[in-house]
C-alpha cells in the first residue's frame, strides 16, 4: 500500500469515536480530446488520480476544463446510498395508427384532411439528471475504502421524429453516461472512474470528453 505523508491532508486518519461515516463525491469535468490524451499518456504507478485531478485546477480556472456536474451523499460504512436530482420526463411510445372517421358529414371542404392523427396510447417516464448509489466499506487499517458505486447522468438531447404528416410521431432523444464498478481507494484521495465522450443536440461527437473522478472523506460524529 501507498506510504501516506502526514503533512498531506489528503492523508485522512480513522475519524474520532470510532464514527465510520463515509462521503462519497463524484465529480464530472468537460475537457477537450487533445487535453485529455495528454493527460491519460502521463505515467501513474498506482490508481490514485489526486495529482491528475490536481493538475487540472489551472484548467478548471482558466476555463479550457469545465465542471458540469456533482454528486454527493454521506452514509455509514457498509450501508448503501443513493441520491438523485433532476427531472422526470414521460413521452408516448407506442400509438394508434391514423384512420378514416366512421362518420362524415358535409359540406367538406376543398384541401381538409379527413385522416384523424396517430393517437398515443403508451407513455414511458425518463429521468433527466444525476444519479448516484454507492456502498462504502471502510478498511481496518482506518483509510482504505472498498467502493461499489453506479454513478449516472441522462441528458435530453433533442427530438427525434418518425413518419410524415398525420403518422408523424416525435421521440426524445437522450444520452446516457453510466458506470458500475467496485474499486478501492485510500480516503480523501482521488480515484478516476472513467470517461464518456459528449454528445451535441443531433447526438454527435463533440470533440470533448467527460472525465469522472470519485473521492471519499471519512466525518466523525462530533
Amino acid at each position: 500500500p501507498e506510504q501516506l505523508d502526514e503533512d498531506d491532508p489528503f492523508a485522512t486518519a480513522r475519524p474520532p469515536n470510532g464514527s465510520s461515516n463515509v462521503v462519497t463525491t463524484v465529480e464530472y469535468l468537460d475537457v477537450p480530446v487533445s487535453e485529455l490524451h495528454e493527460l491519460l499518456r502521463r505515467p501513474m504507478k498506482t490508481a490514485d488520480a489526486t495529482a491528475l485531478r490536481r493538475s487540472l485546477d489551472p484548467a478548471i480556472k482558466a476555463g479550457s476544463v469545465k465542471r458540469t456536474g456533482l454528486s454527493y451523499v454521506p452514509t455509514r460504512s457498509g450501508r448503501r446510498a443513493v441520491t438523485r436530482s433532476g427531472m422526470e420526463r414521460i413521452y408516448g411510445v407506442e400509438a394508434d395508427p391514423p384512420e378514416l372517421p366512421g362518420k362524415l358529414q358535409g359540406p367538406i371542404e376543398p384541401g381538409v384532411e379527413l385522416i384523424t392523427p396517430l393517437h398515443r396510447t403508451t407513455f414511458e417516464m425518463r429521468p433527466e439528471g444525476h444519479s448516484l448509489e454507492v456502498d462504502p466499506q471502510l478498511g481496518p487499517d482506518g483509510r482504505t475504502i472498498d467502493l461499489s458505486i453506479a454513478p449516472e447522468r441522462v441528458n435530453r438531447l433533442g427530438t427525434l421524429a418518425y413518419g410524415q404528416r398525420q403518422s408523424k410521431m416525435t421521440l426524445p432523444l437522450f444520452h446516457t453516461e453510466r458506470l458500475t464498478t467496485s474499486a478501492s481507494l485510500l480516503a480523501g484521495r482521488y480515484l478516476l472512474l472513467g470517461v464518456h465522450s459528449t454528445r451535441s443536440q443531433a447526438g454527435q461527437n463533440t470533440g470533448r470528453y467527460t472525465m469522472v473522478f470519485v473521492t471519499s472523506s471519512l466525518k466523525g460524529n462530533r
